[in-house]
């Protein structure tokens, strides 16, 4: 980390170094991440997650999402559901732009 400051305003920055991978898997364990929406954010970071070892779990809507979702190898009932019961799984929650205001 490293404190910077700006017009005044003094802001501590985290880097990518400060949490390298196994640091972030050794914080959050078992944890489970639950991701509602699959647009840009949601896609992206729920791919990046799943792919570096985390256990991620998705709320969709059906329609283009949940499309996209299957064809990117997540597994319905399993990895991604509707909002409602991934709800109950997650630990931790990312909403994408998406859903905030639905």
């Amino acid at each position: 980390m490293k404190d910077i400051e700006i017009n005044g305003i003094k802001e501590t920055i985290v880097e990518r170094s400060d949490y390298p991978i196994e640091e972030c898997k050794n914080i959050l364990g078992n944890e489970v991440t639950a991701i509602l929406g699959y647009g840009p954010q949601g896609r992206g970071q729920g791919l990046n997650m799943r792919d570096q070892g985390f256990k991620v779990v998705l709320g969709l809507r059906k329609g283009r999402s949940w499309d996209k979702a299957l064809a990117d190898g997540w597994i319905e009932g399993e990895t991604f559901s509707k909002p409602k019961k991934r709800l109950s799984v997650g630990q931790f929650f990312n909403i994408c732009s998406q859903m905030q205001d639905k």
